[in-house]
């Protein structure tokens, strides 16, 4: 077909599956004379013969025979009482038929559960009597062998976890590079929380501005997000704002706003874990800061870690290693 040549599309009419002369003229079974009238006109402007070619000419004609069908039994009131009848009688034949066939499936699904669960304790009475042919002793062994082995593996796991975390966290407070980074971000939010306070800050320090963004900071040991605190949300506007302007599109801000928050909440744990008492350390010690997984300040002794001891241990040791270094 050439550019620009017009390509027949059957009109919308026929495409429903045995319409009802209300869908045939585009109307509401509740529509009025009036309202039929004109959702005549609507749909014959759409599939008149003399709209189309010589290709579409049979296609439309039939069309224009149903539609005008269509509209003189619905203008007839009783033509149009006794098709109203009908088709709520088919209606709810149709809604019968399609509960009867839903309590059918039902029915079955669950005889086919019940066969199944049947078969099931069947399977399990047999692996039941067949297990107690082994010998006791081979089986123990085995099982002991495998339950060493998968302790190992997850001590190994969880201290590895800890070891981790107690390097990244620890780089925050003595490496250039997170002390560098530090101050990178708590001047964006010191830059924030002025442009927060608008013409005042122009005119001077503001009291308590730079407590009040320390104190932002260390809230996300015990915060999913920098939103979730109001004034911290006030400030994430207007740095949202800065890198929009600076060129960076929805999704690279939001990536961008993402990291930031990840890095708040790691520096946050390493201040509190680094000025903590050291009576109270182990207790500070973040239990994970992943994405979804992320566990809050005051939940740290609740929550659930395998083999706490040896995590704590492997923390100690990795921040120990970059405190050293540093």
């Amino acid at each position: 077909m050439a550019e620009g040549e017009f390509k027949y599309k059957e009109p919308s009419l026929k495409k429903l599956e045995n319409p009802t002369l209300y869908q045939i003229v585009g109307v509401s079974p509740k529509a009025s004379d009036k309202e039929i009238e004109n959702g005549y006109k609507e749909m014959a402007k759409r599939v008149h013969p003399d709209l189309g070619d010589a290709a579409q000419k049979k296609a439309r004609n039939e069309l224009m025979q149903r539609l005008s069908s269509a509209k003189d039994e619905l203008l007839d009131s009783v033509k149009r009482a006794s098709y109203d009848s009908r088709l709520e009688k088919m209606e709810t034949e149709r809604v019968r038929q399609e509960q009867a066939e839903a309590s059918r499936r039902a029915d079955e699904r669950r005889h086919v559960a019940a066969e199944a669960e049947r078969k099931k304790r069947q399977e399990a009475e047999k692996s039941r009597r067949e297990a107690e042919r082994y010998v006791r002793e081979e089986r123990e062994r085995r099982e002991n062998e495998e339950q060493e082995v998968k302790k190992r593996k997850e001590n190994e796991e969880t201290k590895k976890r800890g070891y981790d975390l107690g390097e990244r966290l620890s780089a925050w407070i003595y490496t250039d590079k997170g002390r560098n980074e530090e101050k990178r971000l708590r001047d964006l939010l010191i830059w924030a929380a002025k442009k927060q306070e608008g013409l005042l800050s122009v005119f001077g320090q503001i009291d308590g501005r730079d407590g009040r963004v320390d104190s932002l900071i260390m809230g996300m040991t015990n915060a999913n997000s920098l939103e979730d605190w109001g004034y911290g949300s006030d400030l994430a506007k207007h740095i949202r704002s800065r890198w929009e302007k600076e060129g960076s599109d929805e999704k690279q801000v939001e990536k961008r706003f993402l990291e930031l928050e990840r890095q708040l909440i790691e520096m946050a744990h390493a201040k509190q874990y680094d000025n903590e008492a050291n009576y109270g350390r182990e207790y500070a010690i973040p239990v994970n800061l992943e994405p979804g997984l992320y566990t809050h300040r005051y939940d740290y002794s609740s929550a659930k870690i395998w083999n706490r001891q040896l995590y704590v241990v492997g923390f100690k040791e990795g921040w120990n290693k970059i405190r050293l270094q540093g």
